[in-house]
């Protein structure tokens, strides 16, 4: 049981984007979109969804929260308001019910905002290779990530 331990990260977990699947941790980030730096972050198993991180990375009256679809819920728009931060999270259609114009208009500028810091990752992907960090144990993966992450804003890329 030991050599498996040693081997195999047994903290980490099955995550599958674009029809790869890999074994990872999940690096979530809290960038300021004007000057794309990191703020803060969090590392977590893959088995857990994004927003659950949400909650613990953005702190009471920080202003605004630019976010993709996967966010948007009652209960974490709640939690923002209960914090006294504004959502600017993007909508997502249901089944038989698409978004209408206006909520497309407004998931575009949404995006757009959303982008910047989605810049961070993108920099770490073409600077340093780092789309995935290859430890065992999930403090060694943020260790990792929080170097990666800060190597990245010590650089002065384009807006």
């Amino acid at each position: 049981m030991r050599a498996f331990r040693a081997h195999k990260d047994v903290g980490a977990r099955w995550a599958k984007k674009n029809n790869e699947v890999h074994y990872v941790y999940k690096n979530h980030v809290k960038a300021d979109v004007i000057t794309k730096l990191v703020r803060d972050f969090r590392v977590s198993d893959a088995s857990e969804h994004d927003s659950q991180c949400l909650e613990d990375l953005v702190k009471e009256g920080e202003g605004t929260v630019d976010a993709e679809s996967a966010y948007w819920s009652r209960g974490l728009l709640t939690i923002l308001r209960r914090k006294k931060v504004q959502a600017r999270i993007c909508q997502k259609g249901a089944k038989g019910k698409p978004l209408t114009k206006a909520q497309k208009s407004e998931n575009r500028k949404n995006s757009r905002i959303r982008a910047r810091a989605e810049h961070v990752f993108d920099a770490q992907l073409w600077q340093m290779g780092a789309d995935q960090i290859a430890t065992i144990a999930i403090v060694r993966a943020a260790r990792n990530s929080g170097l990666a992450t800060s190597f990245t804003t010590c650089f002065d890329w384009d807006s």
